[in-house]
């Protein structure tokens, strides 16, 4: 199996392939999985890094950086074994406590005055922790705020339908109509924000 060292760590590249939100590659570490990604320039490994310490720094949940080499434009973060919050919206498996972490996470970066993408393929959910995967530090937009835009995404309503079945998923029986998606919107701000 080809390998490649970063920093001081030597991994084992496997043929798996991420794609959330990076394309890069599976890498084994001492039986542990994580995420290789190249990248083309300097810029964009340096504006990688920088997100991540922003993200570190307020406090939002991402994948830990476990090695990194500026020279060689590369950088392995963890990788979680779970499925996406996408994969488990069109499994009907979006549970209340997910809806509550993603609150707790919007809170903070309200607070700091920017958004994050807000679409469920970019969050894993490991049964503790809810972890943004995206790279998006967005400024603050009231018109595409979780409450106003992002949690239609979360639901089966016209526009969360639309994305699972554009993402390749099959279409939920039990679509809401937009009251309905509404309601449950509203139901789930008054409660967690």
């Amino acid at each position: 199996m080809e390998q490649i060292k970063v920093g001081f760590k030597l991994f084992e590249i496997t043929n798996e392939v991420v794609t959330n939100p990076l394309k890069g590659k599976i890498v084994i570490s001492k039986d542990k999985r994580y995420e290789l990604y190249h990248f083309d320039s300097e810029e964009d490994f340096s504006s990688f890094i920088s997100k991540y310490k922003t993200f570190r720094k307020y406090h939002i949940s991402v994948p830990k950086i476990v090695a990194k080499s500026k020279k060689d434009l590369v950088a392995v973060r963890e990788h979680f074994d779970v499925s996406t919050c996408l994969v488990l919206l069109a499994n009907n498996q979006i549970d209340e406590k997910i809806i509550e972490k993603l609150f707790d996470m919007y809170r903070i970066a309200r607070t700091y005055k920017f958004d994050l993408d807000y679409m469920p393929e970019n969050y894993v959910f490991d049964g503790k922790k809810l972890y943004y995967l995206g790279l998006d530090i967005i400024k603050k937009n009231e018109k595409y705020s979780l409450e106003n835009y992002g949690m239609f995404y979360w639901i089966y309503s016209k526009e969360g339908c639309k994305h699972l079945s554009e993402k390749g998923f099959e279409t939920p029986k039990n679509k809401l109509n937009d009251a309905e998606a509404k309601k449950a919107v509203v139901l789930w701000v008054v409660k967690y924000w």
